[in-house]
């Protein structure tokens, strides 16, 4: 399935959907877009028949009833799973009363669910993950009825089953109790609609329901009968360990993006790890039935985005509708947006995405109002899942630039592509910038350059926040490298602007030699030095085998540490992305925006700043590099752009090599005295074809 801009490609959309009656079949969103009215055997049974409760019209009513909510319902071509019919036949809530001022009042309504689409889809990925024993991780903005569908679930559980354990979890109590007390409502409500369904309970304590009644038998002795199931609430907190001993059937854990971070006690990680013995028998046969739900705007531990983008190692029910990986259950907020949806049960996606993004625009202004918008009614998974974490950055002054670049009638930069120039000889002799509309090279401001044509040493820095695979080499779709060029101050400062963020670089191609060739480039064309985060470092073999390894700053000196052993730290390559070091580049950073923020005029590096947490940095590539260009900055104090010159010397080797007993070794690669020193660069390059200087056109279009 495609999605542009929220916006689905709908082309060769099923007319009919598949029976999901062994959990087997595939179930794409694609098949439920089309409009499909409930069939006359379900509208049947949601009209209870006004009769007297004991009578025999009505026990015929409840055998129908428990049989479509046991066994589902075939019509036509279609079939509709038990859970799902017990969701749109049984399922009452409760509705709060409004005044024509829209004030809420006393009392409410009992409303049952408005038919959709969507709520068919998610059904029928639960009953898949039932049916398979893979859990279901959903995730969603607010609005389109998580609680309501996993307390329906649990109510299909409790009063269509014998013998259940059922237990609400979250990871503190104010969650848990708001989750429980929603439970008991539900059952409490059905009941009194139902009482054909309803059983009679024990409720031990306020943490625990036993659907049963005590006797004595003709001995004397006090026993229990019903259905026995149990419901009982329970809080993880600290306490990974709390479900050990009981022997669940079904579990819903609220809010699972709201556990602590890892590694904490009471970490989702942790909580998961430890309640898998209580989710099998014997250690493998797969048991228990989990829902895990999780709500945009809660998120606090990056855990959450990692069980939910790894499904398959966590026993997810693995779902493929959203880019190229696959991921728990999320449904965008454009799906069940507002009333979009209810006219005919199908989302009137183009509405809901118009209503979206306006109701975004009026909040710009305001970048935690923005921010909480996005997270609770999400478009993307990256929306849902941002942390709202620290951020230092001056909001106002960041608003205040966003405002006035989107208010301008064109956009204050350019874009297009760098190609090379050659000589006679096919040798590159620099670079030359071609504005493409739609390309990658974001430029700000074309270099300052002398009369003679050159550009000062030392006028611009650049920081690289970088990736060591492309698209096609990964498994995941990752963060983009990011190279941002920053123009310091020169002895030439009134005549030219000073401190300006002059030009971007932010993709992620299929081949990641093709990024580090546009890197390359705006190192060139700029006559910029290179700060690279020492995290991602393959890069560092790109440029050697350029010979363009001078380019790359050594590590600046707030870097570097006092247990640096084997290597001078004089040195050493790259910025490590230690706590130390990313508060400080974020302050150097926050100082930049407080004092030239009007500077700022390119807006994804301006929305990036608006967004960023430290607790969830590596989602933020620009900002990253634009920190590791303010330290490289502050590194050159004292050296300020100075008559150009050509820059020769290549800096001492530093990297990964083999010593001579063949162990890998870090550091200054040692000068050849022996056959039996090889770097593990070389080795590389002996197993592929060495990357060759290439025609920009064939890869910065």
């Amino acid at each position: 399935m495609s999605v542009f801009n929220g916006h689905f490609d709908v082309t060769g959309a099923c007319d009919y959907l598949k029976g999901i009656k062994t959990g087997l079949e595939e179930i794409r969103l694609l098949d439920y877009l089309v409009y499909r009215p409930l069939p006359k055997a379900i509208t049947d049974l949601r009209n209870k028949p006004d009769v007297h409760p004991d009578s025999y019209e009505m026990q015929i009513y409840y055998k129908k009833v428990f049989t479509a909510c046991r066994e589902g319902i075939q019509a036509g071509a279609e079939y509709y799973n038990p859970m799902f019919c017990f969701w749109v036949i049984l399922f009452i809530f409760e509705i709060p009363i409004y005044d024509k001022k829209g004030n809420v009042q006393e009392g409410f309504e009992i409303g049952r669910p408005i038919y959709s689409v969507i709520d068919r889809y998610i059904f029928d990925l639960i009953w898949k993950g039932y049916k398979l024993r893979e859990y279901i991780a959903l995730m969603g903005g607010r609005g389109i009825g998580k609680s309501y569908i996993v307390n329906s679930v649990l109510a299909w559980f409790y009063m269509l089953e014998d013998n259940q354990e059922i237990i609400v979890s979250a990871t503190s109590d104010p969650i848990v109790e708001e989750a429980w007390n929603k439970v008991t409502s539900t059952i409490d409500f059905i009941e009194a609609e139902y009482p054909g369904l309803a059983q009679k309970q024990m409720k031990m304590s306020e943490k625990k329901i036993v659907a049963a009644e005590e006797y004595t038998d003709s001995k004397g002795n006090k026993k229990q009968r019903g259905s026995l199931n149990e419901i009982r609430r329970i809080t993880y907190a600290d306490n990974a360990n709390v479900t050990r001993g009981r022997r669940p059937h079904f579990q819903h854990i609220e809010e699972f993006a709201s556990f602590p971070s890892h590694p904490s006690k009471g970490s989702l990680k942790n909580c998961l790890g430890q309640s898998k013995g209580s989710w099998k028998v014997m250690g493998s046969i797969k048991k228990a039935f989990v829902i895990m739900t999780g709500t945009g705007g809660s998120v606090n531990n990056t855990d959450a985005f990692e069980v939910f983008t790894n499904p398959r190692a966590n026993n997810l029910l693995p779902i493929g509708e959203w880019g190229e990986i696959e991921t728990g259950l999320f449904i965008p907020a454009f799906l069940k947006y507002g009333g979009t949806w209810e006219h005919t049960g199908v989302p009137d996606i183009g509405t809901a995405m118009k209503l979206i993004v306006n109701s975004r625009k009026d909040l710009e202004s305001d970048p935690t109002a923005y921010t909480q918008e996005l997270q609770e009614f999400p478009i993307t998974l990256e929306e849902v899942f941002t942390i709202r974490g620290t951020n230092n950055f001056n909001q106002d002054k960041i608003a205040e630039q966003i405002v006035s670049i989107k208010q301008a009638k064109k956009a204050p930069w350019k874009t297009g592509r760098l190609d090379y120039t050659l000589d006679a000889n096919g040798n590159v002799t620099g670079v030359t910038f071609v504005e493409v509309a739609g390309g990658k090279i974001i430029i700000i401001e074309e270099p300052t350059r002398e009369p003679d044509g050159s550009i000062q040493n030392n006028l611009y820095v650049g920081g690289v926040d970088s990736i060591d695979q492309g698209n096609k080499d990964s498994l995941v779709a990752g963060s983009k490298l990011a190279c941002t060029i920053k123009k310091r101050f020169s002895n030439n400062m009134f005549s030219h602007t000073s401190n300006l963020y002059v030009a971007f670089y932010n993709e992620r191609s299929d081949d990641v030699r093709w990024d580090y060739e546009n890197v390359l480039k705006l190192s060139i064309y700029y006559h910029a030095r290179l700060n690279i985060e020492y995290t991602k470092i393959n890069i560092i073999s790109f440029f050697r085998e350029k010979k363009q390894f001078w380019r790359l700053l050594k590590r600046p000196s707030i870097a570097i540490g006092s247990n640096v052993s084997g290597v001078k730290a004089s040195e050493l390559i790259g910025t490590p992305a230690t706590v130390a070091v990313i508060a400080h580049q974020d302050q150097k950073l926050a100082s930049y925006i407080d004092d030239y923020y009007y500077l700022i005029m390119y807006l994804p590096f301006l929305e990036q700043l608006r967004d960023y947490s430290v607790e969830n940095r590596t989602k933020f590539d620009l900002v990253v590099a634009a920190g590791l260009a303010e330290l490289a900055d502050e590194d050159f104090m004292g050296k300020p752009a100075s008559d150009s010159g050509n820059a020769t010397k290549e800096l001492t080797s530093f990297g990964a090599y083999r010593d001579a007993n063949g162990r890998k070794r870090w550091g200054i690669i040692p000068v050849k005295e022996s056959a039996e020193i090889n770097t593990i660069l070389e080795e590389e390059a002996q197993s592929v074809d060495r990357f060759q200087w290439v025609e920009s056109t064939a890869i910065n279009k």
